[in-house]
């Protein structure tokens, strides 16, 4: 990738209800060499896939480092990553609904097994630190990893879960709170080596039920090449 084609975006997001982005310390996310449709992708909790445009935006990429209010919640970075892409970036698109192959994230049989939210923190088990952002929407974490994400709506959830089991993930739940979920696919001893996103989900009293699911397509109509200046 040409240098011209990354650039370095230094933003500071201080919109009080711009998503379910862990940041990557306190006050601070960064994201490094990162498409705009990815970015899109990550701040509208959509696959890659399922953002359309121009071409030159899976190709050209930028690297942000972005600062907000500390005690913000992990879901309410999203819609400031959402508002920061659109004035940057002049981002005008639409939702279109369609149906794709992948899983509805249902309750199982004998009931939810989730912690209700105690606090807004969003914490990295065992080091005290934010965990690293949701992978990309494209496949499973490298290695696997174990994170809490706390004060998670089920549709947030359904978003990471998406992320790790390579296909859309719908939340077809209707739990209407927000909870404490511990998502752990670390596979470095031998008794976890084979653990998957399919088994949190049904550690938690989950179920991922596979099918046609109702999916939201982003067309992005209009976007700048160029971000505009801080």
């Amino acid at each position: 990738m040409s240098p011209q084609m990354r650039q370095m975006l230094a933003f500071v997001m201080e919109a009080a209800d711009p998503a379910n982005l862990p940041p990557s310390s306190p006050g601070r996310i960064t994201l490094r060499n990162e498409p705009l449709a990815r970015l899109i992708a990550r701040a509208w909790s959509v696959r890659a896939a399922q953002v359309s445009g121009p071409k030159w935006m899976t190709e050209d990429a930028f690297d942000i480092e972005a600062t907000f209010p500390p005690n913000t919640s992990s879901e309410n970075l999203h819609q400031m990553l959402q508002t920061l892409l659109e004035s940057r970036f002049g981002i005008k698109l639409h939702h279109v609904h369609s149906t794709a192959k992948g899983y509805s994230l249902t309750v199982a049989k004998d009931g939810v097994k989730l912690t209700p939210a105690a606090s807004r923190r969003v914490v990295s088990a065992g080091t005290g630190a934010p965990p690293p952002p949701p992978p990309p929407p494209d496949g499973m974490l490298p290695g696997g990893q174990r994170s809490l994400y706390t004060n998670i709506s089920m549709h947030s959830f359904a978003a990471i879960v998406s992320g790790m089991a390579e296909a859309p993930v719908v939340d077809m739940t209707g739990l209407p709170g927000k909870y404490d979920v511990t998502v752990d696919t670390s596979r470095d001893t031998a008794e976890s080596a084979g653990r998957t996103i399919f088994d949190v989900v049904r550690e938690l009293g989950l179920r991922l039920e596979s099918g046609k699911v109702q999916i939201d397509l982003l067309v992005v109509d209009q976007v700048n090449r160029a971000a505009a200046p801080n």
